[in-house]
């Protein structure tokens, strides 16, 4: 009789999204970023080595469960972001176009400052699936506080490109980071009448995300309170890094996006070396007990979105075929 074995949850991550850092160079000086503890040297990321890199992923995700729980080819998610603004980098257009012409939902996570109606139309057309905007405020003296950047001078171009994303097929989403300092109560109900107003002139919907805290960043940032430590005796100890694979402008590959500043885990060069040897490192540590000093002081909110979404496609999979393997 043939031993049936019931389909579990994988032991080995496998990144539902890819963070790729287009530069490290930026315009403004987030309060919250740890960007002036970078020692590597800044750059932009090679056209020609993030292509390669995007035909090697497409091979791997026809292998991913994930892929073959929802059907789809749709895992990864190509997000880029990372410690620099990506609208700096000059061929930004040909970077999302490169990605989405390969099926992949590509995001940009953007602080706004480069981004003007023309680009964001040609970033439309380049088929990006998502903009995420970091406009913390629209309170000129929170958002300066916050990113030491003026916001008279910031919100007309951000909306002419708002305006520009309006018939288009892009989902937009707004992020609000705050600090302890930035936030209480009467500002937070003052700023989201301003946002009401603001994002009332526009036809598409856009979703508003926070505020929350920002992330301790490997332990650069006070903590808050009510902010949960990450356990190595959790099932999953961090749902970000488990889901999530980080790769610099340079390839330079981490654990987290928390540590490209200082590389205290490296895994390797996903510009020159294939996948499967990057994913095999980083189960290795995985697998083993919580021992790097970037996860111990590491302290963030609480984060199921990926776990929860694992769950989900894994109960589908199941309602809709034999919840058996045959060995």
């Amino acid at each position: 009789m043939k031993n049936k074995t019931m389909i579990e949850y994988p032991l080995n991550p496998e990144p539902i999204r890819v963070e790729i850092e287009p530069t490290n160079i930026c315009n403004a000086n987030c309060i919250f970023c740890p960007r002036w503890n970078v020692r590597k040297p800044k750059g932009f990321l090679n056209l020609k080595n993030f292509s390669q890199f995007l035909d090697r992923l497409n091979e791997y995700r026809n292998k991913m469960w994930i892929n073959r729980l929802s059907y789809l080819k749709k895992y990864p998610r190509i997000i880029f972001a990372g410690m620099g603004e990506p609208t700096l980098h000059p061929r930004i257009v040909d970077i999302v176009k490169e990605g989405s012409r390969r099926g992949f939902d590509t995001e940009l996570v953007t602080n706004g400052a480069k981004l003007t109606g023309k680009l964001a139309s040609k970033l439309a057309k380049a088929g990006l699936y998502r903009l995420s905007l970091s406009l913390h405020s629209l309170n000129p003296d929170i958002y300066y506080y916050l990113m030491r950047l003026e916001l008279t001078e910031m919100l007309p171009r951000i909306e002419e490109a708002l305006k520009a994303l309006d018939e288009t097929n892009v989902d937009v989403e707004i992020w609000k980071i705050c600090t302890s300092e930035s936030y209480n109560d009467v500002k937070n109900a003052e700023d989201e009448k301003s946002f009401r107003e603001f994002l009332s002139h526009f036809k598409k919907k856009i979703r508003m995300l926070g505020p929350t805290p920002a992330w301790n960043r490997g332990g650069q940032m006070p903590a808050y309170k009510n902010w949960a430590n990450v356990h190595d005796n959790d099932k999953i100890w961090c749902e970000l890094l488990y889901f999530t694979l980080n790769i610099a402008w340079d390839g330079t590959t981490t654990m987290c996006c928390c540590d490209f500043p200082s590389i205290t885990v490296p895994l390797g060069d996903a510009w020159k070396e294939n996948i499967d040897v990057l994913q095999k490192r980083r189960n290795e540590i995985f697998n083993r007990p919580l021992s790097k000093p970037i996860c111990k002081n590491c302290r963030r909110p609480k984060d199921q979105t990926y776990e929860e979404l694992y769950c989900a496609l894994k109960k589908n999979y199941e309602l809709n075929t034999n919840l058996y393997e045959s060995e």
